[in-house]
């Protein structure tokens, strides 16, 4: 046998053998199902937010005491300081001892500006705020770095590892970007500018979805025809890495998952545009989860 066709037999059925080792994907499924937990209770993870606050323009007081523009739990002074809103850019002014930004002491300072990307996190004991922006409102995330939840676990269920939902999409790049509205739980809409489609097929019927640049991946929000009865009723997330020039892109639905507000009340999670809405079962991935 010629040597080269030699080889090019050899690398053909060492890529079958790792696209159909159902082993080697249901392990480091396992993994990826063990590291999601951990990324969830982590100081810092979803499950530590504890507020989420939206500020007017101007001065905006807070802590724990009613009289406050803003009211924090009862864990905190009854006056901290006040934010200053000011052109979406937000300084803190008069902050308590004990208070720090970007852990430094330091009672006072710009702490959010989009125009240069600056984001600051204020912290006081065991907790971490910061500012975020959202379709031009301006709001306060709280975290609690030592929130009882984190301490409780996350049993989280799947639908049976299924190898049928790990498909092939074709990348079909639109020769101008174009501009999909999107929308936020909070009713917050977004114009995202999507630079393509992926394609592919399930039981021999074609289907597409729009995702989002995510760097060296692609983000993609759906739903499907068990949203709402096994699976969360606002749509799934999933990453997908992107291909090479001339390759597929792997879509592993079996790693699909909840979005954060399925664990929160104080995320502002993206809903799945129309055009993810998928006309068929995914019976694969994150099942619903009911919060206590």
């Amino acid at each position: 046998m010629n040597k080269f066709i030699a080889l090019a037999l050899t690398v053909i059925a060492c890529s079958q053998a790792v696209d159909n080792n159902n082993d080697d994907r249901i392990a480091e499924w396992e993994k990826w199902r063990t590291n999601r937990v951990e990324n969830l209770l982590k100081p810092g993870g979803w499950v530590s937010l504890s507020g989420l606050y939206w500020m007017r323009q101007g001065e905006n007081t807070f802590g724990s005491g009613a009289g406050n523009s803003i009211q924090f739990p009862l864990d905190f002074p009854e006056a901290i300081g006040t934010l200053v809103v000011e052109n979406n850019r937000v300084s803190l002014i008069g902050g308590i001892e004990g208070l720090k930004i970007d852990s430094v002491e330091s009672g006072e300072g710009l702490v959010f500006d989009p125009d240069s990307g600056l984001v600051k996190v204020m912290e006081y004991r065991t907790y971490q705020w910061h500012i975020i922006e959202r379709a031009g409102d301006i709001g306060i995330r709280l975290k609690n770095m030592d929130h009882p939840n984190s301490k409780k676990g996350l049993d989280l269920k799947y639908f049976e590892y299924n190898p049928d939902l790990v498909v092939k999409a074709g990348f079909i790049p639109y020769a101008i970007p174009r501009k999909m509205r999107m929308e936020n739980v909070l009713g917050h809409e977004f114009e995202m500018e999507i630079e393509g489609q992926l394609r592919f097929r399930v039981n021999d019927t074609e289907y597409t979805l729009e995702p989002l640049d995510a760097g060296d991946e692609f983000f993609i929000i759906f739903s499907d025809e068990t949203s709402a009865i096994e699976t969360y009723g606002s749509g799934r997330y999933m990453y997908v890495k992107k291909s090479k020039a001339g390759e597929k892109v792997i879509l592993d639905f079996n790693k699909s998952y909840n979005p954060p507000c399925a664990f929160t009340d104080f995320a502002t999670c993206l809903l799945p545009p129309p055009e993810n809405m998928l006309s068929l079962r995914i019976d694969a991935g994150e099942l619903d989860y009911h919060m206590d």
